[in-house]
């Protein structure tokens, strides 16, 4: 089973467990909900600021180029070999700011988000630093869940060799 796969599955699982969970954006919370069930954004792309962290200070080391901060202090770099997507990763602020990422939840009145990982994932790395990459992202979903039960469910990265 791919990586891709496990994580979509697991992610699943966790939303269609997100039923019973009840309404907790900032419309609901104000009695003004236009949905009578939880609505759950199955498919979150997300990369925790210590995945980038580990980019920024550890990438060159292991193959990736053009490291750098953008214009709005984002970092970006290009990661070695045949990436399935691009092999360019930017890593935004609406996909690492947890608060801002809480803002577009409530404004969309999305209850539940299954965060998911996105480019530049960890296959490409080195077996150690995409173990690193893997578990950085896994903790900061744990994390992250476990500060917000009712708005963040992860699914699970694996580095297999």
């Amino acid at each position: 089973m791919t990586i891709a796969r496990r994580e979509f599955l697991a992610g699943l699982a966790a939303a269609g467990g997100a039923t019973l969970l009840g309404s907790t954006t900032a419309a609901a919370r104000q009695g003004r909900r236009r949905f009578s069930k939880p609505v759950i954004d199955a498919h979150v792309h997300w990369s925790p600021p210590e995945f980038a962290d580990l980019i920024e200070k550890e990438g060159a080391a292991n193959g990736v180029t053009n490291i750098a901060r953008n214009a709005d202090g984002e970092v970006t770099a290009t990661v070695p070999g045949l990436h399935p997507y691009a092999p360019r990763a930017a890593f935004r602020r609406d996909m690492t700011d947890v608060n801002l990422i809480i803002k577009m939840m409530d404004d969309r009145e999305v209850d539940l988000s299954v965060l998911t990982q996105t480019n530049p994932h960890v296959l490409w790395a080195p077996p150690a630093f995409g173990l690193k990459l893997a578990r950085a992202i896994n903790d900061a979903t744990s994390a992250l869940h476990v500060k917000y039960p009712k708005r963040f469910f992860g699914s699970i990265l694996v580095k297999v060799d």
